[in-house]
């Protein structure tokens, strides 16, 4: 596979694990994973899909999403063992695995890559081996940073080396020859608050300052409701950008 860019700062993923089961954010990104699964399979067909979350980070998502789907056989593993040393509060079903390890990978019927396809330094080699390894007809769910207009110090002390477009994803279909299910900007609210700030603004990032903001209860509910609305209003419109980029490949 690409090269893995392994140099997360540490401090980043204590926030993380600190972070995920409540934040804004981190619940906005279940809530929408949540929609695409149950959009496109059939409720029956969910709880016995074989999952891994190929990059857990500190396991939270996975555990928000095995819980609220019922999911029976889930897993999650990761290149960092301080990732894992956090994931592993939420049960044995979390791994430390090599750059190169498919192990966990074969005959998968969902893939979930989430803020992972980043980090990488060919996703088209990347992708290969994900598709080579599912199981037939079987799909691939990633999210990834959105807007290269966005690209800053920011990405580049969480060891990204792009920020993604749909016309990227749509070269990528085209050269690899998998369908692409589902292709979707999300966090439209946010884009300008970050466009503002990286760009107009110029705010400089460093390893100590990259985490997500502090915000108080009332803000955090506050937030959390407004991307529930934009989760809701998607169905009907679709968002013509946006911080994130969600994308659903199935192998062909």
């Amino acid at each position: 596979m690409g090269k893995v860019v392994s140099n997360v700062p540490d401090n980043h993923y204590s926030s993380l694990a600190e972070y995920e089961e409540w934040y804004w954010w981190h619940i906005s990104r279940v809530n929408q994973t949540l929609k695409i699964i149950r959009s496109h399979y059939k409720d029956h067909e969910i709880s016995s899909l074989n999952v891994v979350d190929y990059g857990c980070g500190t396991g939270g998502f996975l555990a928000l999403i095995k819980k609220r789907l019922g999911l029976t056989n889930a897993i999650g593993v990761d290149v960092s063992p301080v990732a894992i040393n956090h994931a592993s509060k939420y049960g044995s079903n979390y791994f430390l695995c090599s750059k190169n390890d498919c192990e966990y990978l074969k005959n998968k019927d969902l893939i979930l890559c989430m803020d992972v396809l980043e980090h990488i330094e060919n996703p088209e080699k990347y992708l290969k081996n994900f598709m080579e390894n599912l199981a037939p007809k079987g799909r691939l769910l990633l999210s990834v940073p959105a807007m290269k207009c966005l690209f800053s110090d920011w990405d580049k002390i969480l060891g990204h080396y792009k920020r993604y477009t749909k016309k990227d994803f749509q070269f990528l279909s085209q050269e690899l020859g998998f369908k692409i299910i589902f292709l979707e900007y999300s966090f439209f609210s946010l884009f300008p608050i970050a466009l503002a700030k990286r760009v107009f603004l110029k705010a400089k990032f460093t390893s100590d300052n990259c985490e997500f903001p502090k915000v108080s209860k009332r803000l955090n509910k506050i937030l959390l409701k407004i991307n529930q609305l934009e989760i809701y209003l998607s169905g009907f419109i679709k968002m013509p950008f946006g911080t994130t980029l969600y994308c659903l490949l199935e192998k062909t």
